[in-house]
């Protein structure tokens, strides 16, 4: 039977969305626990991001790292694996409601709780498809059946019951503590929240405290002199000479003998005390302790026990009624996108009208900013629920190295953030859209009401306490928590979410939905897959959520990703004006040609993005639909079976090349480096198939009956099955080209029980044998060495072709060629894929006739001895 002809030109445009479809109706992404390779426990489950739904700041970065973790999963599915690779979509929290404040111009305060949820779960809704629509057109091999949210009531489930777990334990309490705070997104935050802002002027202010014995005023040196009013104490080192004879001293606090009434009365006073934390070198070593500026003012309040006087509340405004003029001014002031602080400019006035300010000196330095909104962080005193985790650092460190990681040097920024935690996890917010905390309070005793694991999920604001009474006073009367949790508190969890823990021990919320079904089997899972930026994050508190509940590692393997830059080195973001829509990429390129740049960075690494990466991945589509195209229209209807060949040297030289192009690109993958890979098959398809082995083939279908029957066959043999492990090794990165030209060149060929698809077909190394499964599996070193002389030689005619300005297809009457008799038989063994290659009638052993070009090859592998080659070429046809 013939084979069907393929169309001359490769339209992705057409091909890309019919294979979406395709690959749908065929199910070949469904997870089947009940799969030969399910049933023995071979599967490999993928922890995925779950990307905000902010949709609208979709760039090629979130496409670029996507694709990364995808390649793998890809190689993993063609390895034997049952894969198990669900989307969810991190849909509560902060992110969200900062999103829909901005695009609704409303928030919360200015509308009800109930319509401010009802905005959330709509764009969720709304992102969640824009998303979609975008994996999918990418390509994303996902399970979309198993997708979950992280608003749904089974993610509300596992979080919930975390929660419980970890009180029972002993794990989490709730304290009246310093908590970081944003002013703007009213709401605590956990140290994680909060980054280094940019660096900016933060001018030193020198101030005066004077002793209330009349002895020398004390200096201290500030960046916030808003906060002067809430010192409580001055620290110097002990061991400073300076203030050793101070002890017991106290410092009158400026400004606080203001009066409302404009009178002047008795100041608040600081005392003096001693503390190994403070810096001897730095300004004049005295350092004011204030409640609160940073953490520094914390540790020292906390030992040294003393008095708490906050001057900035919730809201970032002065509470100091004390200070009319002062009283009410906001901290931070965003205005056409800069900051300034109506406080601090009157604290500077009133330090100078009273005498207090004796200088200010330029500074360069950073705040610390909530990541989310850039806006300086304040600290607050308020009850909240702490997950303890200041305790855990040595088990958490120790989790960290038994992770594999890839690449290994991101362990050091885990391990970097773990030994410096300096706060308990802060799992309270007070904000609207979020899970709700499964708790209520005894209006009698105050203590917390906890249901049992049974009764989730619930919200407290909307359901009865499904506890009677109180265990502690059996008061009757409770009162429901209003703070939601930490986005993180859940997102920790998926792991356990994609194994839907909180049912392994009771019936599933719908028993009938698949996603539903407890899957212990794929936990721990496979590998997580994500950015670099959210180790502190996502990673750290996925690892504390599995030490704490299920004493592991959430999964085996870890897969970071850097970040999508613009041209010129910066992050993509729509603020920044350097967005680049993944989108318009696709409709103008193709999603395999966005997934090819994608694997140009090494793991780990920043890709920068150029568009001319993205048209070299579209010129080598074009590549191989022609080289494929030109190999299955040679072999015609030939298909694979017992037949009797003989190789030539170039056929058993493009088999080495091809089996040991295999061994390293398995390698590649088994380690996650998919750009190693891609750049191993790439060689081995432009340099050693399409320049050298092709050509080197054509005059065997050129002209058959110069050849015999063993030969022909070694021919087709090579290009079958070249081409065929050759779309296996681009499939992974590749995923749509691959697909066609094996449906349309190597499918029908393959006969009754061939994969359907190339997704699913064998990569071309069995992982279990170690056998390459191409050309028979095995190279000969002396076919490599022997091949290298052919690739020299081609490579040195082609040269003389081009000194002598004739065309790569001009015939030559002869090659002549001079080499010691050692080399002589080498070169004979390829003469004729030479002559062949050549297009050359004869090869001569004489030296080349006068007026013919001549050169030594290049490169040879027999060192110190040279081959000199020359050509005739035929006499150019004359038209008529």
């Amino acid at each position: 039977m013939s084979q069907p002809e393929m169309p001359k030109n490769y339209d992705f445009s057409k091909v890309e969305p019919r294979w979406i479809e395709r690959w749908e109706t065929l199910g070949i992404y469904r997870h089947d626990p009940d799969s030969e390779a399910g049933r023995k426990g071979h599967v490999y489950s993928v922890d995925t991001p779950p990307p905000y739904v902010s949709s609208a700041h979709l760039h090629v970065g979130h496409a670029m790292s996507y694709s990364q973790a995808e390649f793998v999963v890809r190689f993993k599915r063609m390895r034997g694996y049952e894969i198990y690779y669900p989307m969810g979509f991190d849909d509560n929290g902060l992110p969200t409601e900062r999103y829909v404040e901005k695009k609704h111009k409303t928030g919360k305060g200015r509308i009800s709780r109930d319509e401010f949820v009802a905005l959330c779960l709509e764009e969720t809704r709304a992102g969640a498809k824009v998303y979609e629509e975008l994996w999918r057109s990418l390509g994303l091999s996902v399970d979309w059946r198993m997708t979950y949210s992280t608003i749904q009531p089974r993610a509300v489930a596992n979080s919930q019951r975390s929660f419980i777990e970890l009180h029972r334990d002993g794990h989490i309490e709730r304290r009246a503590d310093p908590i970081l705070w944003c002013p703007r997104c009213a709401t605590a935050l956990a140290q994680a929240d909060v980054e280094a802002g940019e660096e900016q002027p933060r001018p030193m202010h020198r101030v005066r405290f004077d002793r209330n014995d009349g002895g020398p005023a004390g200096l201290i040196e500030t960046t916030r002199p808003e906060l002067i009013t809430a010192c409580v104490a001055i620290a110097a080192h002990p061991k400073d000479p300076r203030f050793a004879d101070l002890e017991g001293t106290k410092f009158k606090v400026p400004l606080t003998e203001l009066r409302a009434d404009g009178s002047q009365d008795t100041h608040l006073e600081a005392p003096l005390i001693y503390d190994d934390g403070v810096d001897i070198e730095f300004g004049t070593g005295l350092m004011m302790v204030c409640t609160f500026g940073d953490p520094e003012d914390i540790t020292k309040w906390r030992v040294h026990r003393l008095d708490t006087r906050m001057v900035i509340d919730a809201s970032g405004r002065m509470t100091t009624p004390e200070i009319p003029s002062l009283n009410g001014l906001r901290v931070h002031v965003l205005a056409k996108r800069s900051r300034h602080s109506e406080a601090r400019a009157h604290s500077i006035e009133l330090l100078e009208q009273h005498g207090y300010l004796l200088g200010v000196e330029d500074n360069v330095s950073r705040a610390a900013v909530h990541e989310r909104c850039d806006t300086p962080v304040e600290i607050q005193v308020a009850p909240q629920w702490f997950i303890k985790v200041l305790e855990l650092k040595e088990p958490l460190l120790e989790r960290g190295r038994q992770l594999r990681w890839y690449p290994e040097f991101m362990r050091e920024r885990y391990e970097a953030w773990v030994e410096g935690l300096r706060w308990d996890w802060n799992i309270s917010r007070q904000r609207f859209y979020g899970v709700p905390f499964p708790v209520w309070y005894c209006g009698d005793c105050q203590s917390p009401v906890l249901p049992t694991a049974a009764d989730l999920p619930l919200d407290p604001l909307v359901d009865d306490c499904p506890v009677s009474a109180c265990a502690s006073c059996g008061g009757t009367d409770f009162v429901p928590e209003e703070d939601v949790m930490d986005t993180w508190m859940t997102s920790s969890l998926t792991p356990l979410i994609n194994a839907n823990w909180a049912f392994w021990d009771r019936p599933p919320i719908d028993p009938d939905d698949l996603a539903m079904q407890p899957r212990q089997g794929i936990y721990p899972m496979g590998v997580r897959v994500q950015a670099f930026e959210i180790i502190r994050t996502w990673l750290f508190y996925s690892v504390t959520k599995s030490h704490l509940h299920t004493d592991s590692l959430p999964w085996r393997d870890v897969m970071i990703s850097g970040w999508g830059l613009d041209r010129h080195g910066k992050k993509m973001s729509k603020r920044a004006g350097n967005f680049v829509d993944p989108k318009a990429v696709i409709a103008r390129y193709s999603a395999d040609s966005l997934r090819y740049w994608s694997a140009g960075a090494t793991l780990g690494n920043d890709l920068r993005y150029h568009e001319e990466d993205v048209k070299g991945g579209k010129r080598l589509l074009t590549k191989l639909w022609n080289s494929t195209r030109f190999a299955m229209q040679n072999i015609g209807d030939w298909r694979p079976g017992p037949s009797a060949e003989t190789p030539t040297p170039a056929d058993r030289w493009i088999r080495g090349r091809f089996i040991a192009a295999i061994r390293r690109a398995t390698t590649a993958f088994e380690v996650y480096e998919y750009s190693k890979a891609m750049r191993t098959v790439e060689t081995l398809f432009w340099r050693d198939w399409c320049d050298n082995y092709l050509e080197m083939v054509k005059d065997r279908f050129r002209n058959p009956d110069n050849y015999d029957e063993g030969e022909l066959e070694a021919a087709k043999r090579t290009i079958f099955e070249g081409t065929y492990a050759l779309l296996r090794l681009f499939a992974p990165i590749l995923p749509f080209i691959s697909e066609e030209l094996y449906t349309r060149a190597v499918l029908p060929r393959l006969g009754d029980g061939a994969p359907v698809s190339i997704h699913v077909a064998p990569w071309p190394e069995n992982e279990a044998s170690g056998v390459v499964d191409t050309f028979g599996g095995a190279a000969d070193p002396e076919d490599e060495r022997l091949g290298s002389l052919l690739v020299d030689l081609v490579a040195a005619v082609r040269q003389l072709k081009t000194q002598g300005q004739l065309g790569m297809g001009r015939p030559l009457y002869a090659i002549h060629v001079r080499a010691e008799d050692g080399l002589k038989s080498d070169v004979d063994a390829v003469s004729a894929d030479l002559r062949a290659t050549a297009r050359a009638d004869r090869l001569d052993w004489n030296p080349p006739a006068d007026g013919a070009h001549e050169l030594a090859t290049p490169s040879h592998p027999v060192e110190g001895r040279a081959i000199h080659i020359g050509i005739d070429p035929a006499p150019k046809p004359v038209r008529r």
